[in-house]
């Protein structure tokens, strides 16, 4: 078995700032005979309990099937289709938020109706619950598929969010990206990454037929995180970032699951690897990539990229620095960022573009790779928690690219935001004319509703609030699947 598929449930990265709380590490102090008396275990677990419950980062054991649901205001008649949530789900010893098993949350609607909540996990053959698979989702050639960091796609029926199985693209052997891009002729570009043995990045474009077109092997002098890239009409952008792939930490953390331990993600701050950007044309090779020397930082997501003239335009969500003391360290805020790479005179600048904490960036899908000028963040700060640091989004952003406002839509101190899809309308005006739509915990009620808020008026009063009457947990990414049918 390949050492990356052997350690792959620990090589989740992250997009927020959090470190798991202790309750995740009892195990180990039990084992180790420091265990406090019974009656202070007893209350110490319902502290830790009610404590993840309250930040939303706790898991879910039940899966439900709801089809009553309650709404407050008016669900837009256009929005019929199914959006989908992917997130880790942590209900036992898995020793890091970011190793939970894959689960999906669904909502669909149909012509103003809400038809059926449903949450399911994400599993493989046998039946067995799925980690390789819990960070996004993919419609692509009228399927529905579950994606991870590193390994395969999974393919989803979107009707039941039953697991269909493991699917390969024909002609595909390596790894697969959680952050593919889909351009307007229907084609799919993406990339996979290696950790035991180089090429450690290989470039993939697949054609609406799901067969391979061509694959690329990029060379990078180290297996580093990977964990986004972005497209323009007739390029791709690579990061080469230094968050490095550390073997001796990643050795360690399997050997000390088996006596207790907490697991740790295996990955390191390394400044003096480095810090580069690459860019091909989407028909081309890797004689033909040209990278450009940045300032050292990490970059989770790409906001979006696109030609003027002999530049590109980066846009990207950017850390200063991460990890800087261990895996888990996430402590520092990311924000809007711009890069120009001049592909003509090889010159390369940056620039920031917001003074706001943000993560999980959206645009309109239609705007991939082209100009554009609206962006959606959430907003994001660190609360305290006792001995842990816990993130929160507090609330929406939307950036106006082309006057350099922005408008911001904060929500109550007992409301947390999961990242907010966009969705366009079938017909629009504007590029702004469509949806924002996601999910948002109660702390007063423990419950979560899907909010749906028009993207274009960013009203603090969304057009609806659909109740599930149940949690759905913090999670990572989701997408928008149109017309799908509700039966099942």
């Amino acid at each position: 078995m390949k050492l990356s598929l052997m350690l792959s449930p620990l090589l989740w990265p992250t997009t927020s700032a959090w470190k798991l709380p202790s309750s995740f590490v009892l195990p180990a102090i039990l084992r180790s005979g420091n265990a406090p008396a019974k009656n202070s275990l007893r209350t110490f677990l319902e502290h830790e309990r009610l404590r993840l419950k309250d930040a939303n980062f706790a898991g879910t054991k039940e899966e439900h099937t709801l089809q009553q649901l309650s709404c407050e205001g008016h669900i837009p008649k256009d929005l019929t289709g199914l959006y989908v949530r992917n997130g880790p789900n942590a209900i036992k010893d898995e020793g890091h938020f970011f190793l939970g098993r894959g689960m999906l949350h669904a909502l669909m609607l149909d012509r103003g109706r809400a038809v059926w909540y449903r949450n399911r996990y994400v599993r493989k053959e046998g039946g067995a619950l799925s980690g390789f698979s819990n960070v996004s989702l993919l419609a692509f050639a009228g399927r529905l598929f579950s994606l991870g960091e590193i390994g395969p796609a999974v393919q989803i029926n979107p009707t039941t969010l039953e697991t269909i199985g493991k699917f390969l693209f024909k002609g595909q052997t390596e790894n697969f990206t959680a952050h593919p891009k889909t351009d307007a002729n229907g084609n799919l570009f993406c990339f996979g990454y290696e950790l035991n043995k180089p090429p450690y990045l290989t470039y993939m474009q697949i054609g609406p037929d799901c067969k391979l077109i061509k694959k690329v092997p990029i060379d990078l002098n180290a297996p580093k995180m990977v964990h986004d890239f972005a497209i323009t009409e007739h390029c791709v952008v690579f990061m080469d970032l230094p968050v490095l792939f550390d073997i001796k930490a990643a050795i360690t953390s399997a050997l000390g699951q088996l006596i207790g331990r907490e697991q740790t993600l295996p990955f390191r701050w390394q400044p003096s690897a480095g810090a580069r950007l690459g860019v091909m044309p989407k028909a081309g090779t890797q004689a033909d990539l040209q990278w450009f020397d940045i300032n050292p930082c990490f970059i989770f997501h790409t906001v979006n990229a696109y030609e003027r003239g002999d530049e590109i335009i980066f846009d990207v969500v950017r850390y200063s620095k991460i990890m800087t003391k261990g895996s888990e360290d996430f402590s520092e805020p990311a924000f809007l960022f711009r890069y120009r790479l001049n592909r003509k005179t090889h010159n390369v600048s940056e620039t920031q573009l917001g003074k706001v904490a943000i993560e999980f960036p959206q645009i309109n899908p239609r705007y991939i790779g082209k100009a554009y000028r609206y962006a959606y963040c959430l907003m994001t700060h660190l609360e305290h928690a006792d001995d842990v640091q816990q993130p929160r989004a507090a609330g929406l952003i939307k950036y106006d690219l082309q006057t350099g406002m922005h408008k911001k839509l904060i929500l109550s101190e007992h409301q947390v935001l999961s990242e907010f899809s966009f969705i366009a309308k079938k017909h629009p005006q504007a590029e702004d004319d469509g949806y924002l739509v996601g999910y948002v915990f109660d702390r007063q009620t423990h419950t979560s509703a899907l909010w749906i808020v028009d993207a274009r008026g960013f009203s603090e009063k969304p057009l609806a609030k659909i109740h599930l009457g149940v949690r759905v947990p913090n999670g990572f990414h989701g997408t928008w699947m149109p017309d799908v049918s509700h039966a099942g």
